[in-house]
């Protein structure tokens, strides 16, 4: 006698009847009785880990209140492969627990020396602009096969953590050990800093922007101008302006080239923000001044870039009111930075 795979696990989820004829005991061989014992096993270990996901989750609603909930991943860039991998295996064997068998961990490699995957490239796109990749479901694969389903379509690869938990994801070694040099540095600051020397023909990638500080500094200006629309800051990349100012939309734009400068960066925020308040006083016309302003951003002289090099009325540029105005307020903060 045979029985069906479905049949076989109907009845490991119902349970076997105590009483059966000599016939049908004979149709669970041994090989029949292991899968079956496989199963159990499986289905203990599910039912433990639900068990624990749901204790878990109870926990974290807790702590989130207090703690709040991070969606953590971990990345490791190297131009060897082999580096990679063996710091992501190395750091995986430092953070994992008693509990870790609740979430199962992977470690997947993107290969970027390999000339038809572009799928690192990608990646280090996202982790520039400190986001965590994300991965959907290719359509191409539901156009080729209309029954396939997978769920979720879109995901990411990270784990859900709450302000403890993500402590514990940073329990780095206090001292080296074998494959992980620790080196000890001033605390956690908003300096930037490396112990490399940079070669001018390296690929370097920038993580992130410091557009914490800019925005600090933006809020700190526009309360001392009394601003009543604080403008919006937003980055660009140009090898001829330090910065401008969008009345339009209201906002400051800044070249990423000079993020690294701290005085240049100062400078411009301070003269673009100086804008601002001209384009806002200019509005109210209240005292002389604001006329001045109203006149002179009517009347804009700009710049004209020559085939050659150099500019057109770039002396009648510099020396128009809203400009003189705009370089000597930032002079103020960069004529205070040579003192701190």
């Amino acid at each position: 006698m045979t029985i069906s795979r479905d049949e076989f696990v109907e009845k490991a989820f119902n349970g076997y009847p105590t009483e059966m004829e000599a016939s049908k005991k004979e149709a669970y061989t041994p090989i029949a009785k292991a899968e079956l014992i496989k199963l159990e096993s499986e289905l203990t270990s599910a039912l433990e880990a639900a068990v624990g996901y749901s204790e878990r989750a109870e926990i974290a609603d807790k702590a989130s209140t207090a703690l709040g909930m991070w969606d953590f991943a971990a990345y490791v860039i190297s131009e060897d492969v082999n580096t990679a991998n063996n710091v992501a295996h190395s750091y995986l064997a430092l953070t994992e627990g008693e509990s870790s068998f609740l979430s199962h961990s992977a470690v997947n490699v993107w290969r970027g020396d390999i000339e038809e995957n572009g799928a690192a490239k990608m990646i280090c796109g996202y982790l520039q602009e400190l986001r965590h990749p994300e991965f959907v479901l290719d359509p191409h694969i539901l156009d080729a096969d209309l029954g396939f389903f997978a769920y979720p379509p879109y995901v990411t690869a990270t784990t859900a953590l709450s302000g403890k938990e993500l402590a514990y994801s940073l329990n780095f070694p206090s001292k080296s050990i074998s494959g992980l040099p620790i080196y000890e540095c001033a605390e956690f600051g908003r300096n930037i800093a490396t112990y490399d020397t940079i070669e001018e023909d390296t690929v370097n990638i920038r993580l992130g922007h410091i557009f914490h500080i800019i925005s600090e500094f933006v809020s700190a200006l526009g309360e001392g101008l009394e601003l009543e629309n604080l403008p919006e800051v937003a980055a660009f990349d140009d090898d001829d302006a330090y910065g401008f100012y969008s009345p339009s939309d209201n906002t400051i734009n800044l070249n990423r080239q000079y993020f690294d400068d701290p005085v240049e960066l100062v400078n411009t925020i301070a003269h673009e923000m100086r804008h601002a308040y001209q384009e806002y006083r200019a509005g109210l016309l209240e005292t002389r001044e604001d006329a001045l302003y109203r006149v002179n951003l009517d009347n804009y002289i700009s710049p004209i870039p020559l085939p050659g090099g150099g500019w057109l009325f770039f002396t009648d540029y510099q020396d128009q009111y809203v400009e003189v105005d705009a370089r000597a307020f930032a002079n103020l903060f960069t004529e205070a930075m040579k003192y701190e």
